[in-house]
């Protein structure tokens, strides 16, 4: 039995980022404890065994903590400590102005990065490639990313096509082929689930979208091998789920950004794929000569 574990990276919508990522961690049942156990070793020595892994949440600023001097000398309770008294002060200053909204968006985005108040930028940084760098020596893990340029796809398809349902078919598509093959490679029988980050806005969808692939298959696709519809989750309580969250956010920033620092880590987990040429598509212009579509055009080019 093989778990996909599904999470995103971007905004689906025209605007805000230039790419939507859906990213898939695909592991064998049997290597999922030992996995979970590595994650927990990275994070033990920073103080978040216990926490939740965001990556975008982590990579940002904190402003709070750079008006405090001498922040990184001092220790872990004494940072957060000092970083919340700016936090309060400015949630204060707020209410006193009677700015309601914008005090309301604060204390939102504070709730996510409450958990590495006490970490500087660097620190945080380093727990991100930790567990990077874990990820890229799982030899029995296959990733699997459906890169999308949103003015390339809107162009294509004039938004008569949701984007994520279009990611999510071309994702399991390469998931249903890897399980045949992998199963054909062992001798064996194989099945696979799919355990995705939870997302009221798109999980009747793509369970209806699976439905309908289990009953006659997908345009290019029989479906033999993935059992059950998405089992949504909540990214808070399940561990892979949260560094699914953090290959896709180092795959977007690689498109978006050319940043490559977490993206080399993981990258080679997105290896070929049985008969595919690699786990990882970048949907855009045939004329994008980025790392991905340059090893896709060699690979496809006749000798």
């Amino acid at each position: 039995m093989y778990v996909i574990y599904l999470d995103e990276s971007g905004n689906a919508a025209p605007g805000d980022t230039s790419h939507f990522v859906l990213l898939g961690l695909a592991i064998p049942s049997s290597a999922w404890k030992r996995f979970d156990d590595e994650v927990t070793l990275c994070l033990q020595p920073f103080g978040l065994a216990d926490e939740e892994v965001h990556a975008a949440w982590m990579a940002r600023r904190y402003v709070e903590q750079e008006k405090v001097k001498g922040f990184d000398k001092l220790p872990w309770a004494a940072r957060r400590a000092a970083a919340e008294r700016h936090r309060e002060s400015r949630l204060r200053k707020l209410a006193a102005e009677q700015r309601h909204k914008q005090r309301r968006s604060t204390i939102k985005s504070y709730r996510p990065t409450a958990a590495y108040l006490h970490l500087t930028h660097a620190e945080r940084m380093m727990v991100l490639e930790s567990l990077a760098a874990a990820v890229g020596k799982w030899g029995e893990a296959q990733l699997f990313a459906e890169v999308v340029n949103k003015q390339f796809f809107f162009q294509e398809f004039a938004q008569r096509v949701a984007m994520m349902e279009f990611a999510f078919t071309e994702l399991v598509e390469r998931y249903e082929r890897y399980l045949d093959e992998r199963g054909r490679s062992l001798e064996a029988a194989i099945t696979g689930l799919i355990v995705q980050d939870n997302n009221p806005t798109v999980q009747k969808r793509l369970t209806e979208v699976m439905r309908h692939f289990h009953r006659q298959g997908s345009t290019r696709t029989s479906f033999h091998h993935v059992v059950e519809t998405p089992l949504f989750v909540d990214s808070e309580l399940t561990r892979m789920v949260q560094i699914a969250d953090l290959c896709a956010y180092a795959t977007r920033r690689f498109f978006e950004n050319q940043e490559t620092t977490l993206f080399d880590q993981i990258y080679p987990r997105f290896g070929a794929v049985g008969t595919l040429d690699s786990g990882i598509r970048h949907y855009a212009d045939p004329s994008c000569r980025c790392r991905v579509c340059a090893q896709a055009s060699a690979t496809s080019a006749p000798p």
